[in-house]
């Protein structure tokens, strides 16, 4: 397996030098050159200029932003079983959601004769 850097990836998607790369830009320069004439369509890449060593398939993309919402949903769902773990024991202790409620509204009310005032 060779380790160097090869940042330099060649426009068309069947060619296998799409996936192996270059090292320098010349060399691909030089590979794109074996395309002129071909029937071969150049297919945008999903790639931004300049994006070499780190660049991401449309492939890879998709699997970590699907890897991001599953994270997202599991975080989601680890804090609201501890909201309701909370609320369990708040009911326990006596104190409910409704208590919550009824504090709101006063304090609301309070406010609002304050501010006639």
């Amino acid at each position: 397996m060779d380790s160097h850097t090869k940042p330099y990836t060649c426009h068309y998607v069947n060619c296998k030098r799409n996936t192996e790369g270059f090292s320098r830009r010349d060399n691909l320069n030089i590979h794109l050159k074996s395309h002129r004439g071909s029937n071969r369509k150049k297919p945008r890449r999903i790639r931004s200029p300049g994006d070499g060593e780190g660049s991401l398939s449309g492939g890879e993309l998709r699997r970590i932003e699907k890897k991001a919402q599953r994270d997202k949903l599991r975080l989601m769902l680890k804090t609201t079983k501890a909201l309701l773990r909370q609320m369990e024991e708040e009911e326990e202790d006596g104190y409910t959601s409704s208590d919550v409620t009824d504090e709101c509204e006063d304090e609301v009310a309070e406010n609002s004769r304050d501010e006639e005032q």
